[in-house]
């Protein structure tokens, strides 16, 4: 009999690999393929962090600029939107369907001391991009302490 040695990890990937069925058995990906079940999605989005902004930018394909909206609210941003579904052909002749569609919400929180109004949106070939200028810092304050 060879004695083998014990690898935690084993234990750990085996304890993932039955939470992940847990979940896939209990929310299944819904018929479209998409990522939430219920026709639901959510745009994947990329936040490039420069010296004198912050950067945002969310895919949303196949959506026009008025299917879209950027509110802020008690410093937090919310774009939102809903993509429809593809009607072009009808859905029995349907082989196979990748495309995820309906209605879809990110929030982000925002630092109190952005200055909302210089923020500025561009819609561009899908690309939603958000340009969130960094608040200017003041500079510090320097006391004289008296010594007595």
């Amino acid at each position: 009999m060879s004695i083998m040695r014990w690898n935690p990890w084993n234990e750990v990937s085996a304890l993932q690999d039955r939470i992940n069925q847990l979940f896939d058995n209990t929310f299944p990906a819904s018929k479209g393929g998409g990522r939430l079940s219920g026709g639901e999605w959510s745009p994947v989005v990329d936040i490039f962090d420069t010296e004198d902004a912050v950067i945002l930018q969310a895919e949303l394909p196949g959506l026009a600029r008025e299917d879209i909206s950027v509110e802020i609210k008690e410093s937090v941003l919310t774009i939102k939107g809903e993509k429809c579904e593809c009607t072009y052909i009808d859905g029995d002749s349907c082989r196979q369907r990748e495309r995820c569609f309906g209605v879809f919400q990110r929030d982000f929180d925002l630092p109190a001391a952005i200055d909302i109004e210089k923020i500025k949106a561009r819609y561009e070939n899908g690309v939603l991009e958000l340009t969130i200028p960094k608040p200017e810092l003041e500079p510090p304050v320097r006391i004289t302490v008296d010594i007595d």
